[in-house]
């Protein structure tokens, strides 16, 4: 992702009976094409090529076990969703958190919020805490950071951290996603030392740059299976708007096929209750990562 906004919104309102008006440029309609071609091949098995590619991405969490997962009610599979870049660059005014929480109010959904400390305020990150979702640390904002050594790495993430630290949930994994999700290896050491997990997800599509909801719930519930984490990005007035209409979708489609959206702690405790006793937070995990290395 990054921060040119999408050269058209395609969300005219906010209610389920919105229709996209997108008019999509050649280089957008390709590549909502190319993601719809690589679900074809399947996700999960790109995801395999990935980690053998990138070694650093052995222990990062794309998915859950299929065969694991349950969903809260009787017959529900369990999903992982997720939501990038929050919550607001531009003035606070053009924020559509309340919008959001709804939605997932609405469909009985919880997700990780993966917060920029500059974009998001205190205000912001009790309403989603007390929503019952989760905050993830997504560094300050929107931008690349492959190129940052272990040191400045360390001190960036720190000064992230330091933000969400006051509303991270007690006894839950604390929770990374390295920006366009390009995870160094000096990144992975800083994360291993201080006990920090690193999620990515099997369910994308580039949804930030393609404002085309209809399309992209198309492309996302295709791909998503129990199990699978999906990877959204957060909607502003005026910026990567079409996002709330795709979430919207998305949901609807989820509870169509009977899968339930939750947040990664969820998941975690879902999916994988053999690993509940483990997964619980260290104290020692608690202090700053300098305090760690």
């Amino acid at each position: 992702a990054n921060d040119a906004p999408a050269q058209a919104s395609a969300t005219a309102g906010y209610s389920s009976g919105t229709q996209s008006d997108a008019s999509l440029t050649w280089g957008q309609f390709g590549m909502l094409k190319m993601w719809s071609s690589l679900t074809m091949l399947g996700s999960r098995r790109i995801v395999s090529m990935a980690q053998v590619l990138f070694p650093q991405m052995k222990s990062t969490r794309f998915y859950y076990p299929e065969n694991l997962c349950r969903g809260k009610g009787e017959g529900l599979g369990a999903i992982g969703l997720t939501i990038d870049d929050g919550i607001v660059r531009q003035d606070r005014s053009k924020s559509l958190l309340k919008e959001v929480l709804n939605l997932l109010k609405k469909h009985n959904a919880t997700a990780t919020f993966f917060v920029c400390s500059e974009y998001t305020s205190e205000d912001d990150m009790k309403s989603i805490v007390e929503a019952n979702c989760e905050l993830g640390n997504h560094l300050t904002k929107d931008g690349e950071f492959f190129q940052l050594g272990e040191e400045d790495f360390k001190r960036v993430f720190e000064q992230a951290e330091a933000k969400l630290s006051p509303f991270l949930q007690p006894n839950t994994k604390r929770w990374y996603r390295a920006p366009q999700g390009r995870l160094t290896k000096d990144m992975a050491r800083v994360l291993e030392r201080g006990g920090i997990s690193h999620a990515l997800g099997d369910c994308y599509a580039d949804d930030w740059a393609i404002p085309d909801p209809e399309g992209l719930a198309s492309v996302y519930l295709r791909q998503v299976q129990p199990g699978s984490v999906a990877i959204m990005h957060m909607p502003e007035k005026g910026f990567r708007e079409h996002t709330l209409r795709s979430l919207e979708l998305f949901l609807e489609g989820l509870e169509s096929r009977r899968l339930q959206a939750h947040s990664l702690g969820e998941m975690e405790r879902l999916c994988e209750p053999q690993n509940s006793e483990k997964n619980l937070e260290n104290p020692s995990l608690r202090g700053s990562l300098a305090s760690r290395t």
